[in-house]
């Protein structure tokens, strides 16, 4: 017998709604879940998210899922460490000056923001792919 998508409770083969939660089963019964086209693969937003990152590029994850507005503001902040790191190879006035303080600032600011950036826009397509997942499991539809 299957089961439903929303709350797990087994259901008659042919129902439409689930008797205990009430939530819209699909049809054909079965469809719905994982084994439907409509479904976005977690490990592909996962590579998607980290990969590309290590060239400094983030937000394909959220772009891949749909958020193409998300997507561009995560690469816009996720480029600014980059941006930091590049003043601190070339040094632009800061090895002029003599002072080590600015540059062991940018040291550790630089890679620090990029880790935490990272970290959210991978964490933030993971909670995406996995949203989308369940609005397809019990709609069949696109959630967005």
């Amino acid at each position: 017998m299957p089961f439903c998508n929303n709350c797990g409770t087994e259901v008659h083969e042919g129902s439409t709604y689930c008797s205990r939660c009430g939530a819209y089963l699909g049809t054909p019964m079965g469809f719905a879940g994982y084994g439907n086209p409509l479904t976005k693969d977690e490990g592909l937003v996962l590579i998607l998210s980290l990969v590309p990152a290590l060239f400094g590029i983030m937000g394909i994850g959220q772009i891949y899922m749909g958020r193409l507005l998300r997507g561009i503001m995560f690469m816009i902040v996720g480029f600014l460490p980059f941006i930091l790191m590049i003043l601190l190879m070339f040094g632009l006035s800061l090895m002029s000056r003599g002072d080590p303080g600015p540059l062991i600032l940018l040291i550790i600011i630089g890679p620090l923001i990029y880790l935490v950036v990272l970290a959210i826009q991978t964490w933030d397509a993971w909670e995406l792919v996995k949203e989308w997942n369940r609005a397809v499991a019990r709609t069949s539809q696109e959630p967005w």
